[in-house]
């Protein structure tokens, strides 16, 4: 899900997502994007700002990405990007 927190700097848009453990040598990718515009095809950028990772159970975790862009901008857009590596 995808949400607005309110920084002393302004607001913040956050993607929060559950994330399989060991993910990665199942070749799964999880990589969160934020944008200026709502363009599917390009104008994404892998989110640089801070991850939260959260234990929920053996095989689950909740993983909390903030957006590192200005929060002054008039418009961002936020998605997940599920991809699975061979």
């Amino acid at each position: 899900w995808i949400t607005t927190v309110i920084k002393p700097a302004g607001p913040v848009l956050v993607v929060h997502y559950l994330r399989l453990k060991g993910s990665a040598t199942a070749g799964l990718v999880y990589t969160p994007e934020f944008s200026s515009t709502p363009d599917i095809m390009g104008g994404w950028s892998t989110a640089t700002g801070p991850e939260t990772v959260e234990f929920i159970d053996s095989d689950w975790e909740r993983v909390t990405v903030e957006d590192a862009a200005s929060p002054f901008l008039a418009s961002r857009f936020a998605r997940l990007r599920v991809s699975l590596t061979p």
